[in-house]
């Protein structure tokens, strides 16, 4: 029997894609609603405290690494603030974010950066139009650690749990 060179390219591309990882990928998602304080530090050295409300999707990877977006609307004593869709890497606790969305107060598109942490978030916008410049901003939110990912250990075929039945005991 002679297999095809179509079949051994087949099984050559699914060696490969197993290997390098193409398969089934391990990772649980944290999605969650959340709020919180922010405070920014406007370009026109103003101070103003801003309620946050928004969704965040993670995917964590069995390693512990975490990526996704974050979609969110800030408001102040003045009406809305901005609008943002921010796309976020790092570690369950530790993400970084790349951020951009539209400031209502200045009329303006924004870009920025920053980190949420356990709780907490800090991070730097620069405005496009308006007033434009630098505006940092410090935080507190509902966002803490995302959960670690479980692993299951293979269920033993005996049905007595435990490696090889009682804990690694070989079974008679």
């Amino acid at each position: 029997m002679q297999i095809s060179s179509a079949a051994r390219r087949g099984a050559l591309a699914l060696g490969v894609a197993a290997a390098l990882g193409a398969g089934q990928a391990q990772a649980s998602s944290d999605n969650q609603f959340y709020g919180g304080v922010l405070i920014t530090f406007g370009a026109d050295q103003v101070v103003r405290p801003l309620l946050q409300v928004g969704f965040r999707q993670a995917s964590v990877k069995q390693d512990g690494d975490a990526d996704g977006w974050d979609l969110s609307l800030t408001a102040g004593l003045e009406g809305l603030e901005s609008l943002r869709l921010a796309g976020h890497k790092g570690s369950r606790c530790t993400q970084g974010e790349i951020t951009g969305g539209f400031n209502f107060r200045e009329n303006s598109l924004l870009f920025g950066f920053g980190v949420q942490s356990n709780y907490i978030r800090t991070g730097l916008d620069v405005m496009l139009a308006g007033e434009g410049g630098l505006s940092p901003y410090l935080g507190a939110n509902s966002i803490g650690c995302y959960d670690r990912q479980r692993t299951v250990a293979p269920e033993d075929p005996n049905g007595y749990g435990g490696l090889n039945g009682y804990g690694g005991i070989p079974q008679l």
